[in-house]
């Protein structure tokens, strides 16, 4: 499957007057049909949206519409909608001038911890300000940060209560997952006899055409396969085919 670019629904779409919608709504069949229909009906355009549910009985629903020309304005479509059965709050932002979204605070992942957003490009950047600052010392910093971020993030997924059996196998095929949802790169993991070959297709640092080579996420794979199988690694072999846009490298065991 061909990787397709996400919106993480940050910011709103641009063009025309654009507000942001939030709704806190009761959980029930047809909810979204309803709210679309009564949009349709005043002549607004859903531009985009998402939708985040926080238990079985009430979700958010966020949409970025555009009021350029509704019927009868936008007061009467907040009224209509707060009169519905199943809405519990309804509110609007303009954004004009915030194009950020107004709503949300703090963001989480899963709803279990909490997390912040950055561009890839504002990281790479960072990471080229600490390799000129530190030279080749910087790439060791961002390692082992890396590998200290990939052990909390095995823990955090342990302490989770579910009813689903956290084996090896669900935990890497978890950090997989994971590092594609949050834009790292699309990660392909494999056995070897010392230990892991580790592929990483599109990662952050192709936005800098491989500038420097992003260490950081590296150390989060280490540390990730570390805390999953109680070893200790060591990375070797990094590589990085411009043309194939792939960063390819070694985890092997340390050995006494």
């Amino acid at each position: 499957m061909t990787p397709t670019p996400k919106n993480a629904g940050l910011t709103a779409p641009e063009g025309g007057e654009v507000y942001e919608l939030f709704i806190k709504a009761r959980s029930r069949p047809g909810v979204l049909g309803e709210i679309a229909a009564l949009l349709g009906r005043y002549n607004l355009d859903i531009l985009g949206g998402h939708l985040q549910v926080h238990n079985r009985d009430w979700g958010v629903i966020t949409l970025y519409v555009d009021v350029s020309q509704p019927r009868d304005g936008l007061d009467k479509v907040l009224e209509e909608l707060r009169g519905l059965d199943f809405t519990i709050e309804v509110d609007a932002k303009a954004m004009d001038e915030i194009f950020f979204e107004h709503f949300f605070f703090p963001i989480t992942s899963g709803g279990h911890f909490r997390i912040f957003v950055i561009s890839a490009d504002a990281w790479m950047a960072l990471e080229d300000t600490l390799h000129k600052t530190f030279g080749t010392a910087a790439a060791t910093l961002l390692y082992h940060s890396g590998v200290a971020l990939g052990k909390r993030v095995i823990d955090k997924m342990r302490e989770r209560k579910t009813h689903v059996k956290l084996t090896e196998e669900l935990l890497r095929a978890n950090i997989i997952a994971m590092l594609r949802a949050y834009g790292i790169g699309i990660a392909k993991i494999e056995d070897t006899a010392q230990g892991f070959h580790v592929e990483i297709s599109e990662p952050i640092m192709a936005e800098w055409d491989g500038k420097i080579i992003d260490y950081f996420t590296i150390g989060m794979m280490a540390g990730s396969l570390e805390a999953i199988y109680d070893t200790n690694l060591v990375a070797r072999g990094v590589k990085y085919d411009s043309a194939k846009r792939v960063l390819s490298f070694e985890l092997e065991r340390k050995t006494a």
